[in-house]
């Protein structure tokens, strides 16, 4: 259904033009008054810094609706209810001691077999294939001509299809986890998985091979709420992260610091509780730590067993030792619990919560559960300066979405990966290691029309427009578009007029690899499934007013403004003529759709 001009301009003159959301989103603070759906949510500001646990008295199907936004990604008002029903420390526990529930239902991933058995992952890219078909006379399972002109072509677009069809994958993949976060029944593990692919950021356009990113996205979930040094020990031994951060290379010949220095900058303890000569040392005790065909090696013939001096301690350290000895410095405790801290509750972290929180973490041997389990309870998580504060991600913002429409797969179109990509968070790429910067970095004006315009075609799916192939190097075009074809035709001028005298041409073997790649790895291209005049049936929606108070509190954590409100009413009431609803009318469930579009455009929609 089209909007009609007149109608939406009533919405938007009520605060939802770019520059007015984003200042309204950032200035958006709990204490607005509440409607019915939205009663005795955020707590007094008596809860801040508070670590007390809520008391059932306290507890609420508003503030039950927070954790699960939190330590998960939202749910259907079922969802909430049920953990409403529940005393506090029943639904935490559900949440945090998530082993218990069974998700063997869930779909694991269907790979598509785009690598033959023995293709060695180091000789993807042409120009490490090239070279050593040069050497063999054979690279990629492809045997090279003797001697002519083009003798390495079928090398070159065999490469180049690796990489293509990795991306594309690797895409594959991204859409599966996202759907697992979806449907899971066991959201924190998903929430906390996703805050170590962050933590650990690693990208997959240095690594050019899924299967690593697979794996370590594997371990992430596997080690999600174990202790802190099981975790650290399997990402210093992890193959993804060996190869992102060089480990393969730091031999005691020539030690490597990158893994040393980004496992104390980045990983556990943070800047300035270490020294340049700890790193230097740090990574002579890494030294051998590499892997192979997907598995950690410890090859002692490259290990430095010299002694080693790190925070001013000597002896023969090991990897082992370091990342023990990095545990044992409170401002290990401090970093790690003030960064998931930031990641569930808030940005705003006092010194004496601070140190409260990292306190619980040393007397739980960096066990995480203990620290999720105090965090989740306490009053300060459903504090007024927690609760319905934070800006949502734009994997999160997606996923919650989905989750409260009652669905168990993200839909294939609109394209979530390029969703994801423009709005900045594409996932198994994120920008460095640091991971994404996350808060306030996710809203600017093109990101706010983004996030409206992908839920848009989620809700309208014939609006979406022909996707965008995946970047594996230069500019991204349309499938089929007047670019592309012209690019086409001057790729295979060039290959002509050379194909005589060189080995192989790389457009035209990028352009092969390409066409070949989009007909193996095929994305699914199918829209959501809901239908929005059942979910009010069953929900006893009779009236516009009901179905804005419905979907306004099926969908936000917090109240909408009564200007908004009372824009949407006249908007719903216009459309229906009326007031009352006719489940069955024609043309009830576009109405409904543009309605929660509107709502899902409102500046509150982007808070969690």
């Amino acid at each position: 259904m089209q909007i009609s001009p007149r109608r939406a301009s009533r919405f938007r003159q009520r605060g939802s033009m770019a520059g007015a959301v984003i200042a309204l989103v950032l200035s958006l603070a709990p204490g607005v008054a509440a409607s019915p759906s939205f009663e005795r949510g955020a707590g007094p500001p008596g809860w801040v810094g508070d670590l007390a646990p809520i008391s059932k008295a306290d507890w609420s199907y508003a503030r039950a609706g927070h954790l699960l936004e939190r330590a998960g990604f939202g749910g259907t008002p079922a969802e909430i209810e049920r953990l409403a029903a529940m005393t506090p420390a029943e639904a935490v526990a559900m949440l945090v001691n998530y082993e218990a529930i069974d998700d063997g239902e869930l779909p694991g991933f269907d790979e598509t077999g785009i690598y033959p058995e023995g293709v060695e992952p180091y000789l993807l890219g042409v120009r490490e294939a090239i070279p050593e078909a040069r050497r063999s006379g054979e690279a990629l399972g492809i045997k090279v001509k003797e001697s002519g002109p083009m003798r390495l072509q079928p090398v070159a677009e065999r490469s180049y299809f690796f990489l293509w069809s990795d991306r594309l994958e690797m895409a594959r993949y991204a859409h599966w986890w996202a759907s697992r976060m979806v449907a899971t029944p066991r959201p924190l593990e998903e929430r906390m998985t996703l805050f170590w692919h962050d933590h650990f950021a690693t990208s997959n356009q240095k690594l050019r091979y899924y299967k690593r990113m697979v794996k370590q996205n594997e371990t992430l979930r596997r080690f999600a709420t174990a202790g802190f040094r099981d975790l650290l020990v399997a990402m210093a031994q992890d193959p993804a992260m060996v190869w992102f951060l060089d480990n393969r290379t730091n031999v005691k010949e020539h030690p490597n610091e990158n893994f040393a220095r980004e496992i104390m900058e980045l990983f556990a303890l943070g800047v300035g509780n270490y020294t340049e000569h700890d790193i230097r040392e740090a990574a002579r005790a890494f030294t051998g730590w590499t892997s192979e065909h997907l598995q950690f090696v410890d090859r002692q013939e490259n290990h430095d067993f010299g002694e080693k001096t790190i925070f001013g301690r000597t002896g023969n350290f090991d990897g082992y030792d370091v990342i023990d000895m990095i545990l044992e410095k409170d401002a290990a405790a401090r970093f790690i619990a003030g960064k998931l801290y930031r990641y569930f509750s808030r940005e705003e972290l006092s010194l004496e919560l601070h140190e409260a929180l990292a306190q619980v973490l040393r007397d739980n041997d960096y066990e995480f559960k203990p620290f999720l389990t105090t965090l989740f309870l306490s009053k300060d998580f459903y504090s007024s300066a927690s609760f319905a504060t934070q800006i949502k991600s734009p994997v999160v913002m997606a996923v919650s979405t989905f989750r409260k429409l009652g669905l168990d797969v993200v839909p294939g179109t609109p394209d979530f990966r390029a969703f994801c990509q423009l709005q900045g968070q594409e996932l198994f790429f994120p920008p460095n290691v640091a991971g994404w910067p996350g808060g306030r970095s996710w809203i600017n004006p093109a990101t706010l029309i983004g996030r409206a315009n992908y839920l848009g075609q989620t809700l309208f799916p014939d609006r979406v427009p022909r996707p965008i192939r995946p970047r594996v190097g230069g500019t991204n075009m349309m499938v089929g578009s007047s670019a592309e074809k012209d690019a086409a035709g001057r790729r295979s001028m060039t290959a002509r007029q050379h194909s005589q005298t060189v080995e192989y041409n790389s457009p035209m073997a990028s352009a092969a690899g390409r066409r070949r790649a989009n007909r193996t790895v095929r994305p699914n291209r199918s829209p959501a499934e809901f239908n929005l005049a059942s979910m009010l049936r069953a929900g006893r929606v009779r009236t516009g007013e009901d179905a804005v108070n419905y979907l306004a509190g099926r969908f936000l954590r917090v109240p909408l403004s009564e200007q908004r409100r009372e824009a949407l009413l006249d908007f719903i009431n216009t459309e229906l003529a009326g007031s009352k609803i006719d489940h069955d009318a024609d043309g009830i469930e576009q109405t409904l759709r543009g309605l929660l579009h509107l709502i899902m455009s409102a500046p509150e929609y982007q808070l969690g």
